[in-house]
């Protein structure tokens, strides 16, 4: 009330009073739009990672845990040693196969021999 009083005993604004009115008017308005702006940024860019998060954890929770690790794979190879016998270095190579068999569960991967 003591404002309005003060507000009503003052007299007009001067033209420089008015100018520095609407500049910092014009200054809170700038900061204000930078504001919005910025938020805007912030949730143009968390919306979609959270959506993504969301739609992960979502995922990862409908599967069961025996579907992402079905088990463990066992190789067995029967026969672990073959006796090529005597053979002449310019007798040329010699072939063998030998049998891997998977024992376990899960599916066997063999990166290298």
């Amino acid at each position: 009330m003591e404002n309005f009083n003060n507000n009503l005993n003052r007299q007009p604004l001067t033209k420089r009073e008015r100018q520095l009115l609407k500049k910092q008017q014009r200054e809170k308005e700038r900061l204000l739009l930078a504001r919005r702006k910025k938020i805007r940024k912030i949730l143009f860019i968390s919306l979609p990672i959270l959506l993504l998060v969301v739609i992960i954890v979502f995922f990862a929770k409908s599967y069961t845990p025996e579907e992402i690790h079905p088990g463990e794979p066992k190789m067995e190879i029967p026969q672990k040693e073959y006796d090529a016998g005597t053979v002449s270095m310019t007798g040329g190579k010699i072939k063998y196969a030998y049998e891997i068999k998977n024992t376990g569960v899960g599916d066997l991967k063999i990166d290298s021999i």
